[in-house]
C-alpha cells in the first residue's frame, strides 16, 4: 500500500506563485472535494461553494487531492494515492531534482520506485520524458535548493535534528549551495535558523527520553557468579 504524505506548508514567500495564492480555506476545500466525490459537476460544486470555476481549477494546481476529484475519481482510494505520488515525483524531476531527492519529496520508498521503473512501462516512459524535458530546459541534472520541494526536504531534516551537512545530503544538494542561498536570501536564513532551533529542541527531547529510560533501569542489575547462574 502506498500512502501520500501530507505536503508541508510552504513558508511564506518561498517559491511564490499561483498555487499558494489560490489555496482555499480547508472547510471550503473539503466541501468541494465532498461534492465532487458525490458526483457533482465541477461547475456545480464551485457554484455551490460561491466560487467561479476558474478559482476551483486554480486551487487544484497546488492540491493533488482536489485535482483528482476534479477528474471524477475518488481521491481517497489507494489507486488515487499512487497516482498522486507518481505525479509529485514526476513534477519534482521536471523541476530539476535528482530522482532520489524527488522520491523522498514524494514519499516514495526506494523499493516502490524500483518496482515502478522495472514493471510499469507507462511510468518509465513518463519518467524518461520529464528527464528529457528537464535537460532541454537546463534544469538537470542538479537539484535546486530554490525549488520548494527541495527546500521542504532540507528544512524538515533540520527540524528532525540533523546537522546541515546531513540535511543537505538528504535534500540532494551540497552544503555550499545551502550557505550560498543563506547569504543571499534573508528569508531562507530565518527559516533555516528556526528549523535548526527546532532540531536542537528535538535532540534535547531525545536525550532526555534516553536518560529517563536509563534512570528507570538503574539499580535493577546485580552481579552473580557463573556457578550461581548455572544453578
Amino acid at each position: 500500500m502506498t500512502v501520500v504524505p501530507p505536503r508541508p506548508a510552504t513558508p511564506a514567500g518561498e517559491g511564490g506563485g499561483a498555487p499558494s495564492a489560490a489555496a482555499l480555506p480547508p472547510p471550503v476545500r473539503d466541501r468541494l472535494v465532498g461534492a465532487l466525490r458525490a458526483g457533482r459537476r465541477p461547475a456545480e460544486a464551485a457554484a455551490d461553494a460561491g466560487l467561479p470555476l476558474e478559482a476551483l481549477e486554480a486551487a487544484a494546481v497546488g492540491d493533488g487531492v482536489l485535482a483528482v476529484a476534479l477528474t471524477g475519481r475518488d481521491p481517497h482510494t489507494r489507486e488515487a494515492a499512487t497516482v498522486l505520488q507518481r505525479a509529485e515525483l514526476l513534477r519534482c524531476v521536471a523541476l530539476g531534482m535528482s530522482l532520489a531527492a524527488a522520491a523522498r519529496a514524494a514519499g516514495v520508498p526506494d523499493s516502490t520506485l524500483g518496482l515502478w521503473r522495472t514493471e510499469d512501462a507507462p511510468f518509465r516512459t513518463a519518467l524518461d520524458g520529464v528527464r528529457a524535458l528537464a535537460e532541454a530546459s537546463g534544469e538537470a541534472p542538479r537539484s535546486r535548493l530554490s525549488a520548494p520541494a527541495v527546500t521542504r526536504l532540507f528544512l524538515q531534516a533540520l527540524r528532525e535534528g540533523r546537522p546541515v551537512t546531513a540535511a543537505a545530503a538528504h535534500a540532494g544538494v551540497s552544503p555550499s549551495t545551502v550557505y550560498a542561498r543563506r547569504r543571499r536570501d534573508p528569508s531562507f536564513a530565518a527559516w533555516m535558523d528556526a528549523a535548526r532551533a527546532e532540531g536542537t529542541r528535538a535532540r534535547a527531547r531525545t536525550r532526555s527520553a534516553r536518560r529517563g529510560t536509563l534512570h528507570r533501569w538503574e539499580g535493577r542489575y546485580r552481579l552473580i557468579s557463573r556457578d550461581a547462574a548455572d544453578d
